[in-house]
């Protein structure tokens, strides 16, 4: 597939945008990507659809070569609609991490595009830690030298491989939905809370807390110092087309 290809006039691939805030300012700081693929069978695929049998093959690097370009185009249309962000994120499969050549392919694309690395943001699952060749972990401290950001999701999810986070070092680590759901319910709950975000700080990382859905939630998490968050009370995805300054 090229660069733009699309099923009966849609995008093939297409990615959906939604914030993520500043606990304390309330400013879009982010934009964290969902790639999903328009089927003229199927329909939408969401990411749960396809990532899993696409991830068994080169497929997903085929997907995401074709999601980051379109992310490289939205950026520089963000630009002009005075969109500030810090960074946008699209998804990165570990299989891509795995070939030697990963940071320059990546420089590439952004300096064909004119994007600096640091406007960009690669997402990855928690799988990425399962990852037995050091080469991943070794592509991750390149680029992330050159100046891409990494965002890891999944933190505080059933076999979710805490320990290992030490090994792999990241920017940004995502606290899953369901844990910042507990927020306030209990001092018990808040304590563990709190333990999962001191846990990522002395990581070096910042801590972005998914699954918000009010402004309670969202003071306790300042007064954690946990800087960032997204969920409902932040801003579902939305096309590309509908993203606009939202911090005037």
């Amino acid at each position: 597939m090229g660069e733009n290809s699309t099923v009966d006039g849609v995008r093939a691939v297409e990615l959906f945008y939604r914030p993520i805030k500043n606990t304390d300012s309330g400013r879009v700081t982010f934009l964290q990507s969902q790639t999903r693929l328009n089927s003229p069978v199927m329909g939408t695929l969401m990411p749960a659809d396809y990532l899993p049998v696409a991830q068994l093959s080169d497929r997903c690097v085929s997907i995401f070569k074709l999601a980051f370009v379109q992310l490289l185009q939205a950026l520089g249309k963000f630009h002009e609609r005075e969109v500030d962000v810090d960074w946008a994120s699209v998804f990165m499969p570990a299989r891509f991490l795995r070939q030697t050549e990963a940071p320059r392919i990546a420089a590439d694309y952004c300096d064909k595009f004119g994007v600096k690395y640091e406007r960009v943001c690669f997402e990855l699952s928690p799988d990425v830690l399962d990852e037995a060749d050091s080469t991943v972990a070794d592509n991750v401290a390149l680029m992330r030298r050159q100046g891409f950001h990494f965002l890891l999701t999944g933190f505080g999810t059933e076999g979710f491989k805490m320990l290992k986070t030490a090994e792999f070092k990241v920017d940004n680590i995502m606290l899953y939905g369901s844990v910042a759901q507990v927020l306030g319910k209990s001092d018990r709950y808040d304590t563990c809370v709190n333990s999962l975000l001191n846990f990522v700080f002395d990581l070096n990382a910042e801590v972005i807390a998914d699954g918000i859905t009010d402004d309670k939630q969202v003071k306790q998490l300042s007064g954690m110092q946990c800087l960032y968050y997204s969920g409902e009370n932040a801003g579902k995805y939305i096309a590309e087309r509908y993203v606009r300054n939202r911090n005037e």
